[in-house]
């Protein structure tokens, strides 16, 4: 067996590249190597999910609300409304 296949851009999966399988435990590999890529990808999660939440108090952030020059020393300021962690 000797099968190529053309990935072309239309199917969104290419540039038009051109892949020989000469067997079909290669072209077994190729399925099977494409579709773990293709999970490795992921998806988009915003916000923390159900294992996450429990820990969320645990969490630190800092967030600036006004410009901040390049090497200026963070301080507390004592206009600012008190953190619900302190």
């Amino acid at each position: 067996m000797n099968t190529a296949i053309r990935v072309d851009a239309s199917t969104r999966m290419g540039l038009g590249h051109l892949v020989r399988c000469r067997t079909l435990h290669e072209m077994a590999a190729l399925v099977t190597e494409t579709e773990r890529a293709w999970q490795a990808l992921g998806g988009i999660q915003y916000g923390p999910t159900e294992a996450e939440k429990p820990s969320m108090r645990f969490r630190r952030s800092v967030y600036i609300a006004v410009d901040v020059e390049a090497g200026e020393v963070l301080t507390p300021d004592p206009d600012a409304a008190p953190s619900a962690h302190t």
